[in-house]
């Protein structure tokens, strides 16, 4: 079993090295705290941990299901808060990949690179899960390796491009902002979405360079509209989507600051988009970074919204000024009664909280009417672009 701590750069980048070190070793002591005395639990490097599991039998689908119930007690003992010397728990998880004996190779070598192959299917598929070795996770393997090259050099060769979806007022039907999105035309492999290339970002540290180049492009491109479209002057705002990664960086403020600053846009015509999972965690130190930005003049939007925790708590001590409701809620408004119940829930919820609500994936008309009637202010999706 090759096991992989999820995010854990990011601790040691928020937090230091030093904490980072307190994680391993707690990790450590969970981990053998709960495989067998026949089994060896070892540290290759890094947040990297390797299980040799035996006597797990001859018969390979007994072996499997074995150990994968191993695999499951170890995600189960990772999910509790790690207390290693902060105010606030450490939440992680770990994606981990099993190599068999006999069913995928008899050599060592192979077997801990199938294992590794597989740990990286586990990250891509979502982290926090298990995945079995499989011949063809090679080939993605080695695809992965090709991408993180190119991303190397994507910025400085001009690759990267930004499309811009822009957020309708129900009510008026003008565009007033729009929303950036990223992607990738790669010389060789054609456009490439962000669903295949933000997780290597974020795995290579790559997504920090990126995502100041995504949010100094968004800025320019703001300012280019405003002065020489014949609509400029209604467009409001530009929404930028900020990873995690970014930001738990220390000066993420300070370089937003700054780039609003060097290109000359409003801070109050900027808003920054930010999931539910970025935030739960270290709530004091989030706080204080949105509040910052805040006083700025920057609009924050929770992205994403109604998937993850949507903690009422959440909406009172932090300082949002837009809510998003997921795509995957409105796609069935029409058809899914507890959908429906859900986005009216929301839209009452964030009129308490004197939140503006943009409701995402809207692709009919009967969804848009729907919007309409419950008052919901801003949509954006491919019923108008």
């Amino acid at each position: 079993m090759f096991l992989d701590l999820d995010h854990f750069k990011s601790v040691n980048d928020s937090l230091g090295h030093h904490i980072g070190d307190l994680l391993l070793i707690e990790t450590a002591t969970r981990l053998t705290s709960i495989c067998r005395e026949e089994d060896t639990v070892a540290r290759l490097g890094g947040d990297e941990f390797v299980i040799l599991l035996n006597e797990l039998g001859t018969d390979p689908l007994s072996a499997a299901n074995k150990a994968e119930k191993i695999a499951e007690k170890i995600h189960e003992v990772l999910s509790h808060p790690f207390n290693v010397g902060q105010s606030e728990p450490i939440m992680t998880s770990s994606s981990i990949g099993i190599s068999l004996v006999g069913s995928d190779s008899q050599n060592a070598d192979d077997l801990l690179k199938y294992a590794d192959t597989a740990m990286y299917q586990a990250k891509k598929e979502g982290r926090n899960t298990t995945r079995f070795y499989q011949t063809q996770m090679d080939e993605w393997i080695k695809k992965r390796l090709f991408l993180e090259n190119g991303m190397r050099h994507a910025i400085k060769n001009g690759e990267l491009e930004l499309y811009y979806q822009p957020v309708i007022e129900i009510k008026t039907k003008k565009i007033i902002g729009a929303e950036a999105l990223l992607r990738w035309n790669h010389p060789e492999m054609g456009l490439i979405m962000p669903d295949e290339m933000i997780s290597i970002a974020e795995e290579s540290g790559l997504i920090v360079p990126i995502g100041e180049w995504v949010m100094k492009q968004s800025c320019t491109q703001f300012i280019e509209w405003k002065k020489h479209h014949p609509k400029g002057g209604e467009i409001e705002r530009i929404a930028i989507n900020v990873s995690a990664i970014q930001f738990r960086q220390n000066n993420f403020v300070d370089k937003v600051i700054a780039i609003v600053t060097e290109t000359g846009i409003l801070p109050s015509m900027v808003e920054i988009e930010l999931t539910e999972s970025m935030i739960i965690d270290k709530l004091d130190t989030v706080i204080e970074k949105m509040q910052r930005l805040r006083e700025f003049g920057i609009n924050l939007s929770m992205d994403d919204f109604g998937t993850g925790y949507s903690s009422l708590a959440y909406l009172k001590r932090l300082p949002f000024t837009t809510l998003k409701i997921d795509r995957s809620f409105i796609r069935d408004i029409m058809s899914d009664t507890d959908d429906a119940v859900l986005v009216e829930t929301i839209l009452t919820m964030a009129k308490i909280f004197d939140l503006d609500v943009i409701a995402e994936g809207v692709e009919t008309v009967e969804q848009f009417e729907f919007l309409e009637r419950h008052d919901c202010r801003y949509f954006q999706g491919y019923l108008c672009s």
